[in-house]
């Protein structure tokens, strides 16, 4: 059983550069440039339910002021895993790839946490940096 709409509802944009602020992730429509690096940004959208109640991802932040959750595995039978089952492969969310906001609240690992831990719907925006 799928906890998600038939359809994703995905954003994806390639940004040049360094990751821009907060603010701009609700537009998805800012570039950077920058050498040496790519930062592509996408947003995912899930929906907590009894069946399927976890990302099912595991994550970590090597600091406390760190403004982003890096994903270190994706796990199955989480909802990630199941958005990645129903989108193209460009849109999988994968290891190395970092949260750095939910449902539009940015900050520490722990302000991301509790946003994913105190929502059942979410809207994750996620970053790949590409060399």
């Amino acid at each position: 059983m799928l906890c998600c709409k038939p359809r994703h509802e995905s954003m994806q944009e390639i940004v040049l550069g360094q990751p821009v602020l907060a603010s701009d992730y609700k537009d998805a429509s800012h570039a950077q440039q920058n050498s040496g690096f790519v930062v592509h940004r996408f947003v995912v959208k899930v929906e907590k339910t009894s069946a399927v109640p976890m990302l099912g991802l595991d994550t970590g932040s090597s600091s406390q002021q760190q403004a982003y959750l890096l994903v270190q595995k994706v796990k199955l039978g989480g909802l990630i895993a199941q958005h990645n089952s129903t989108v193209l492969a460009n849109q999988h969310v994968q290891e190395n790839d970092r949260i750095v906001a939910v449902n539009g609240v940015s900050g520490s690992k722990d302000v991301l946490y509790d946003v994913i831990a105190k929502n059942n719907s979410l809207t994750l925006v996620f970053e790949r940096v590409v060399y």
